[in-house]
């Protein structure tokens, strides 16, 4: 079962870093996640400072901008490709 933070949630993301509020409520989201045992995943995730904070509150499944624009499905398998090779 999975749980998405996702666009319609972006901008909590976008805020986790200076306000409060949008981080109580992202943590919120996460451990009920977690409680339910559920996988998150968060979307829109485009400084080093957003994916610090959901890495610090235990989500590590993330995706957005910080790591790749939207691709078309046949340039995916290229850009995974690539990734692995700079990981050897």
């Amino acid at each position: 079962m999975f749980l998405s933070i996702e666009k319609r949630m972006v901008n909590f993301i976008d805020d986790v870093v200076d306000n409060s509020d949008a981080a109580a409520i992202t943590t919120a989201i996460i451990v009920m996640g977690h409680s339910l045992n559920m996988h998150i995943i968060a979307e829109g995730v485009e400084t080093r400072q957003q994916l610090d904070f959901l890495h610090s509150n235990n989500c590590y499944h993330v995706q957005g901008y910080l790591f790749s624009r939207p691709l078309p499905a046949e340039e995916v398998t290229a850009l995974l490709l690539e990734q692995a090779v700079g990981q050897t």
